[in-house]
């Protein structure tokens, strides 16, 4: 083939290429009101009450009727108005003050106030939300001088107030109604089922083990939203049959772990082989660094053989993180040695020094026989128990199976507790009743987590604490000290130090850092939401209120679409295939002209 004819097609191909999205992703201009998106979950949530620690997975479901006093920016974590509508932090950072929409109204018509914030914060959130309680261990007092002003006193400075996820911007920080919880038993309160809330989103009914449904607030304060007039959370326990209801048009949308792996992969290559038109399925980065992580229970009553470093070392030196990369999670997640995962959010004190053993099971046997802990009849050492939520993160199960083997070839004798998600944090994190567990936690973007999960204050009866009970004191100061540390460089300095040493007690197992994935029906859009789909299921920054259905009925008159929650991207003008396909024509003609043009003419003897 010639040169010129190479090279006008290469310039068609481009030009093909970056006007493929307009063939097939045509812009709307105005929102498109109506229409039911269905998500798709493992297990019911323990409850419905916004204010609590319940995993991301059952915060897609739980903190729909809620709002927060802020919420988070997608790209740049940064606090933008919700339940407030300003703020002003003191350049101390002990003293904030937040001014209050004046328009929110709870869903039964009662007006909120500044008396439902200091009543959440005060008597809720520390109850349930680990984050919350160490901030509360913070505060000097939260006054109300009126109906929509909140000043908070700190008696020492939390700069993790401000961080996405864990912040009072984050997961389990929704503000509940006082008038519906105060004098009441928060545990056993009757709208803990039946949520009152200010947000998008009225709770309909809940059919234990098949749907949770919420419809339209049209007394929303945030005039205009949601587009949508319903959103059903289909409870599906089983991994494939998740999988086939998306595949069958059932489900429009599973976040985050709710799809496995392996369906994930299956169905991308449906996808591309164009088996499942109107689909997407993709992976993405985790946002705060999760990861999974395999705790020991070195809690006072906690196993024996777990007390001798020794056997704790011998572990990591049995487990292989590239095998559960490989056959857990498809290739799609890395291997983590180190405490802090090295995602993006967490870099800033992630220390790639400070480094567990790598794989070594010969060493892992010397360590054991040094310990004590000689092979017995059938070759083994101890038993033990690994606890895993096989509803909510299916990898668990498999990862479990895969240090069963493992720790075989080391003389441990492994037993897998499987048990569903409500019924997994109970033994875990309320009774510690476990041997060992995959914890699958975040490690930023805020090293308050870590601590959380690595500190005395963090060994606490509730969900995401410190259930193993990892307990240096040296550990404990040095994370003390930069849960108050306003430099950032100081604050980064002061947890590489307690993660080298967690590396040296083997505080735990390390394994990976891991991405999501997601599936959508292409019916519905972010377009006036940008992100939320990666953002907006259970992780605080947004609730699902800016999404659209594309088959709704088109505005007969212009909307206003709101410009404070939701990001509204410049709609491109609407461009057929005829004309996209007369362009590359011309771009062929053209460049193939120029090159003729330019080429020398051939000279005769």
């Amino acid at each position: 083939m010639k040169i010129g004819i190479v090279k006008a097609l290469l310039t068609a191909t481009i030009v093909s290429v970056l006007l493929a999205p307009l063939m097939t992703s045509p812009a709307i201009a105005q929102p498109r009101y109506g229409g039911t998106f269905v998500w798709g979950i493992g297990s019911d949530p323990p409850t419905l009450r916004g204010a609590s620690a319940s995993t991301f997975l059952f915060q897609q479901a739980q903190a729909q009727p809620f709002n927060c006093l802020v919420r988070n920016d997608f790209n740049t974590g940064e606090w933008k108005p919700e339940l407030a509508e300003s703020w002003q932090i003191s350049p101390d950072g002990l003293r904030v003050v937040f001014n209050l929409v004046r328009n929110a109204t709870w869903h039964d018509g009662k007006p909120f106030t500044s008396a439902d914030v200091k009543f959440t914060f005060e008597k809720v959130s520390p109850k349930y939300v680990s984050f919350a309680a160490s901030f509360m261990d913070s505060v000097k007092s939260i006054e109300t001088p009126d109906d929509y002003t909140v000043v908070i006193t700190m008696k020492k400075p939390f700069p993790a107030m401000l961080s996405p996820s864990i912040g009072i911007g984050g997961s389990g920080w929704s503000i509940i109604p006082k008038h519906l919880y105060e004098n009441t038993d928060i545990d056993t309160n009757p709208y803990n089922v039946k949520p009152v809330g200010t947000g998008a989103w009225k709770f309909e009914e809940w059919v234990r083990g098949d749907h949770i449904t919420y419809v339209r607030n049209e007394k929303y304060f945030k005039k205009g939203l949601p587009y949508l007039d319903k959103m059903i959370y289909k409870v599906i326990p089983a991994t494939a049959a998740r999988a086939l209801a998306f595949e069958k048009g059932e489900v429009d949308f599973m976040w985050a772990m709710v799809l496995a792996y392996s369906d994930g992969a299956r169905l991308m290559k449906d996808i591309e082989d164009k088996k499942l038109p109107g689909k997407k399925v993709w992976l993405y980065p985790s946002q705060s660094g999760s990861c999974d992580v395999l705790i020991f229970n070195l809690q006072p009553d906690g196993p024996a053989f777990f007390k001798d470093v020794r056997v704790r070392k011998a572990i990591a030196y049995a487990i292989d993180p590239k095998k559960i990369c490989d056959l857990v999670y498809y290739g799609t997640a890395l291997p983590q040695l180190t405490p802090v995962s090295s995602a993006p959010a967490c870099r800033w004190y992630y220390d790639a020094d400070s480094k567990q053993p790598a794989y070594d099971p010969a060493m892992a046997n010397k360590l054991l026989d040094e310990a004590g802990y000689i092979k017995g009849p059938g070759g083994f050492r101890f038993k033990m128990r690994i606890t895993v939520d096989s509803i909510g993160y299916p990898t668990h199960l498999k990862e479990g199976e895969i240090f069963k083997d493992l720790l075989k070839e080391v003389g441990i004798d492994l037993n897998i507790v499987s048990l569903e998600t409500a019924a997994w944090h109970d033994a875990v994190f309320t009774r510690w009743d476990f041997d060992t567990f995959v914890f699958p936690m975040s490690t930023g973007p805020d090293p308050m987590l870590v601590q959380q999960y690595y500190t005395g204050k963090g060994i606490r009866r509730v969900s995401w604490s410190n259930a193993g009970g990892y307990n240096n004191s040296k550990v404990n100061e040095l994370f003390y000290a930069s849960e108050v540390e306003m430099d950032k460089v100081k604050r980064a300095n002061l947890v590489k130090q307690a993660t080298k040493i967690m590396v040296e007690d083997q505080a735990a197992v390390w394994l990976v850092t891991r991405q999501y994935v997601n599936a959508l029906n292409l019916d519905f859009s972010d377009q006036f939401q940008l992100g939320v789909w990666e953002y907006g299921g259970g992780i605080g920054f947004a609730r699902t209120e800016g999404i659209i259905w594309l088959k709704a009925p088109a505005p007969t008159t212009t909307v206003a679409t709101p410009t404070a929650t939701v990001t509204t991207p410049t709609a491109a003008p609407a461009i057929g295939t005829e004309t996209i396909a007369l362009i590359v024509v011309i771009v062929v003609v053209v460049v193939a002209a120029v090159y003729s043009m330019k080429k020398p003419k051939k000279q005769t003897a």
